[in-house]
């Protein structure tokens, strides 16, 4: 018996190859992605009152601080 190739085992030349699967992080593996959750923190900080905001502005860059520093 031979190992050629039959043309239904053969890539087609010139198709894209199917790119890998990324790898899980932490935020897909919890079903939450951080970026996503930070956004709506910004969302919700700049309808706060002005005397709010700084507070919480500084809240979400020390989270924001934490999870880049993680990375």
């Amino acid at each position: 018996m031979t190992d050629a190739p039959t043309p239904g085992n053969r890539p087609t030349p010139g198709a894209p190859t199917p790119a890998p699967a990324p790898a899980p992080t932490p935020g897909s593996v919890n079903k939450e992605v951080p970026a996503e959750a930070w956004k709506r923190g910004l969302a919700e900080t700049a309808e706060a009152p002005a005397a709010e905001r700084h507070t919480a502005l500084s809240a979400l860059l020390d989270d924001l601080e934490t999870q880049v520093g993680s990375l």
